[in-house]
């Protein structure tokens, strides 16, 4: 822990803290600088590639977790967070891979907008049986 100054503040957190989140709110400004509308209409005209990607997310993906889980054999709580965590959606990191990849930044904004409805009834299913079925299968062994 570092040493805090007589007032019980610390300075240089409070310092490191605002530098950081500056930084963040400059790196999410520019990634956003990247998208135009022209591309998120092309994709809303012809949605095939948001409906791909919703079909990997909850087809592919969660196979892919529940076979890891299996094959790492992983007790019940941590399968469990293994799938939910291999199944989020993209995060802030998901942005910079974009970049890196010459990705299409119009998907990759357009995507978790159009996915959050579904997300949030598929997925939590999709999770109960899945934990469910890993779970008896480990207390079967």
């Amino acid at each position: 822990m570092a040493p805090c100054d007589p007032d019980g503040s610390n300075v240089l957190d409070t310092v490191i803290a605002a530098l950081g989140i500056v930084g963040l709110f400059l790196l999410m400004l520019s990634l956003g600088c990247h998208i135009n509308f022209n591309d998120i209409a092309k994709h809303l005209k012809r949605p095939w590639s948001i409906i791909l990607g919703m079909a990997c997310q909850y087809i592919l993906l969660p196979l892919v977790a529940f076979c890891g889980a299996l094959a790492f054999s992983l007790d019940p709580n941590t399968a469990v967070g293994f799938m939910i965590g291999f199944t989020c959606p993209g995060g802030g990191i998901s942005s910079i891979a974009t970049l890196i990849a010459d990705g299409d930044f119009a998907l990759r904004y357009l995507f978790p907008q159009a996915d959050k409805p579904v997300y949030s009834i598929f997925m939590r299913t999709i999770i109960i049986i899945i934990s469910k079925n890993n779970n008896a299968q480990c207390t079967a062994q």
